[in-house]
């Protein structure tokens, strides 16, 4: 007997509707913390006089803890204890853990009920009371949760504490059993008897090894060779890990029909799948141990790199050799079972030199030198891999040196004397590609014209965006249409010291020569192709500068809306320096005159100078509480201070992915903001906090001081825009985003000290300030002040001012004289 159900549209819509509304307003059903199990599975180490524990519950594990279910949301909580039994308190710093994390609120916010305020009162209540907290006190415990994006597979945590010009690092790793990576299927504890394992003390020894070992990968037969295998690892695991895990690279998932399915769907989609499966290369007759990748644009842009553990060991520490590509297309095959595979770039050193650039930011990189590897392919006589694709080399594989945090750029050695390739090997020097010689056809005077200049200490910098028909006419190809927006760069270096631009600190997901113009190929026309080649790369600036010589051309980096902060990261050896340029966009001329403005603004008369910093204070918080709407009425409390050039204050922001963001306009001093920002990411959304600042007539030793506001949308990313475009209430905890940002600009390594000062005053929750539009606020009253420098700045050598012992106090006050408790 066949049953046929037919529905009224209107009663199942309102029966979908009550079933949601009864999902919000009785799922919320947590249990104490103590009743799940997931501290078995904890992880505990030691540090001197600080004992940090780290534990990662199951999906189902937090579903039980916060009542909801977080991986629904995409979020995943971690759980985090630190015994402090050091004279200092200390600090734990989320951001490391994940720069964009979930603040208790905003997370509680994903689940409230539409119905009721007091249900979503409660949940907001239960997240906060989860929530770690700082400081942790000399002698005292401290635990909570932090939210996080949910990762699959293995969950990797970085655990940052600072304190005053100390820094401490721990570094975890959590495995979810039902990821099948490849260095699941790997047993490394009886990889190696003792008697294979070859202990190493002396550099000259290490050298002759590594450039014994295989130039390539191979099939599973080892009968054919495959990519070069041009990286070398040395260190415990811990750092060098780690190192990855702060530059957002993610293990990948073995090849299974699961896998494949969520590749074809990000092809399809053009979308980002982080933990997508590379093919099985060998080594020793086994294939990776360990592949990771760091996801770009899109499935079809990304760099991977293969990983195996070497019987080596260098002073006790493991070395890996490995071997590293860049995806820049796919293209179809009959060589892999989808049919399908991703196209390299051909340069392979471009892909080795990203790696060493954008672990140099990781403050884990130590060294880099170089040893003889696959041996040099030209360009003329270039070599293929396995699936067909040619690429050219130097033959170098670069070895590069791991060690605990924190080490500055400054701290870097990446010029090695072990292997220096002579000038004419594959058009490259120390180990770095050249371009080929520029074009005759290509004038630069116009560029010159509309560039912005720079220069400190013998360096000279100049840099110009071309209009989108200038740029059609240097390059043959519309680049804005792919989103690409070609920066023309001159370097100029007046030292003896030879020095590398990282053009990952400009844009850390910048386009390759290559990959910009494989973008534009055409089927069937293998010569034009060449031809365009030859073209695009022969623009691309060489990333090395001789001594007493200049390079210039072009970086190839992601469309910037309006004028955009350009970030020239030079090092050398145990040297850095970094120098900012405000570059206007074509066509967006506003952004030019905006800036020229604020100059005129910082070198005016009557401004305030004072070296002392207790001066300093009292001019601080003789500043005016917060800031007004247009007609003079009390809008949002000033709770942050940033004391620096523009250019140091600039290059923190940008380093931490911050942008030029239009707003709304708030007033102080009888004018708008002079500058308004916010953070963008381009894998997950950011933190939506929105930083409004104004350039006072404060000078601090000579540098200017800027006085803000910080707040973040009620809700934050799951917030729900108006129907009438209006702003967005503010969270009433303001005090949590000023927390926030000053963690986050820590990693910047251009903030140098940090102390609170004084600033709307204490506003409790049960009486909390309002707003015109009716948002409500409440705050400890204080606000960061944050000093930045120009060199650069170690998690250790941050320096607290004596004002932070405000903080506490005022904590005391907010609590009602009693610390909170825990979990």
């Amino acid at each position: 007997m066949k049953f046929v159900l037919r529905c009224n549209p209107v009663f199942v819509l309102c029966f979908a509707f009550a079933v949601a509304v009864s999902g919000c307003a009785t799922s919320f059903s947590p249990r104490p913390i103590a009743e799940v199990p997931f501290k078995a599975r904890a992880q505990t180490q030691v540090h001197d006089g600080l004992t940090v524990t780290a534990a990662v519950p199951t999906a189902e594990e937090a579903e039980v803890i916060y009542g909801v279910d977080l991986a629904a949301k995409g979020m995943q909580p971690v759980w985090i204890q630190v015994k402090n039994e050091e004279n200092l308190p200390y600090w734990f710093l989320p951001s490391g853990l994940d720069p964009a994390y979930f603040s208790a609120s905003e997370a509680a916010y994903a689940f409230r009920s539409p119905t009721s305020a007091g249900d979503s009162q409660a949940v907001i209540d239960h997240f906060q009371a989860l929530q770690f907290r700082n400081p942790i006190q000399s002698g005292a415990t401290a635990s909570g949760f932090l939210v996080v994006h949910r990762d699959e597979g293995v969950k990797a945590l970085d655990v940052d504490l600072i304190s005053r010009a100390k820094a401490r690092s721990f570094t975890y790793t959590f495995r979810d059993p039902s990821f099948k990576g490849d260095f699941t299927l790997v047993d490394f504890d009886t990889l190696y008897g003792s008697a294979e394992i070859v202990e190493i003390e002396e550099e000259e020894v290490l050298q002759r090894e590594l450039e014994k070992l295989p130039c390539c990968t191979t099939n599973k037969g080892g009968t054919e060779h495959g990519d070069p295998l041009n990286l070398v690892f040395v260190g415990n695991n811990q750092d060098i890990f780690s190192a990855y895990i702060r530059r957002g690279w993610h293990a990948t998932e073995i090849i299974s029909s699961r896998a494949l399915w969520r590749t074809v769907k990000s092809f399809l989609g053009g979308g980002r799948y982080r933990y997508s499966p590379v093919s099985p290369l060998y080594v020793y007759g086994r294939r990776q141990d360990l592949a990771a990748q760091k996801t770009r644009g899109s499935i079809h842009q990304r760099n991977h790199l293969r990983m195996w553990l070497t019987p080596l060991r260098f002073r006790g520490k493991k070395v890996w050799v490995g071997q590293i590509s860049r995806d820049i297309g796919v293209k179809f095959t009959l060589k892999t079972p989808i049919l399908t595979t991703h196209v390299i770039d051909p340069n392979v050193d471009e892909a080795r030199r990203y790696l060493l650039e954008d672990l140099a930011y990781s403050q884990a990189l130590a060294r880099i030198v170089y040893v003889e590897g696959v041996g040099e392919a030209s360009r003329e006589a270039q070599r293929f891999n396995l699936v067909g694709d040619p690429y050219f080399t130097d033959g170098l594989r670069a070895v590069m040196f791991f060690e605990p945090r924190p080490r500055t750029l400054g701290d870097l050695d990446p010029i090695g004397d072990w292997e220096v390739p002579p000038t004419g090997r594959a058009g490259s020097k120390k180990g770095v590609i050249d371009a080929s010689q520029r074009p005759d056809s290509v004038d630069d005077t116009a560029l010159r014209a509309s560039a912005k200049t720079i220069a400190e200490e013998g360096i000279r910098v100049s840099g110009t965006v071309p209009s989108p028909e200038e740029s059609r006419t240097i390059f043959g190809i519309d680049l804005e249409k792919k989103g690409i927006q070609p920066l023309w760069l001159e370097i100029e270096n007046n030292t003896d010291r030879l020095i590398l631009f990282l053009p990952t600190g400009l844009d850390p997901e910048y386009f390759s020569p290559l990959e910009v113009s494989f973008g534009y190929h055409a089927s069937f026309s293998d010569d034009a192709n060449a031809q365009l080649d030859e073209h695009i790369e022969s623009l691309g600036i060489r990333y090395i500068i001789d001594p007493r010589s200049k390079e210039s051309g072009f970086i190839f980096t992601n469309r910037e809306e309006a004028g955009r902060f350009v970030t020239v990261d030079l090092i050398g050896r145990e040297w850095t320096k970094s120098l900012t340029l405000i570059v206007p966009t074509p066509d967006r001329k506003f952004a030019e005159e905006y800036f020229d403005r604020v100059f005129q603004m910082i070198v005016r008369s009557g401004l305030v100078e004072t070296d002392d910093e207790s001066h300093l204070r009292e001019l601080l918080e003789q500043l005016p509480c917060c800031t007004s709407s247009k007609d003079g009425v009390q809008v949002e409390p000033l709770n942050v201070v940033l004391i620096g050039q523009l250019q140091e204050v600039g290059s923190a922001f940008l380093r931490r992915n911050f942008r030029f963001t239009p707003t709304d306009p708030q007033y102080l001093f009888l004018r708008p903001q002079d500058v308004s920002v916010s953070k963008r990411e381009r894998w997950v959304a950011a933190q939506p906090h929105l930083l409004r600042l104004w350039l006072t007539t404060i000078r601090f030793r000579g540098k200017p001081v800027w006085v803000g506001q910080v707040s973040t949308p009620l809700g934050g990313r799951f917030a729900r825009t108006t129907d009438d475009g209006a702003a967005l209430p503010i969270d009433p905890n303001v005090d949590e985003a000023r927390n926030d940002l000053v963690q986050d600009v820590i990693y910047s390594q251009y903030l140098a000290k940090i102390g609170f000062v004084k600033g709307v005053g204490q506003v409790m929750t049960s009486s909390p300030g309002k707003t015109p539009s009716g948002a409500t606020y409440h705050t400890d009253g204080l606000r960061a002040v944050l000093l930045f420098e120009q060199r650069p700045v170690s998690l250790s050598e941050i320096e607290f001012l004596e004002w932070e012992r405000l903080v506490d106090h005022y904590r005391q006050q907010l609590d009602g004289g009693e610390s909170k408790t825990n979990p």
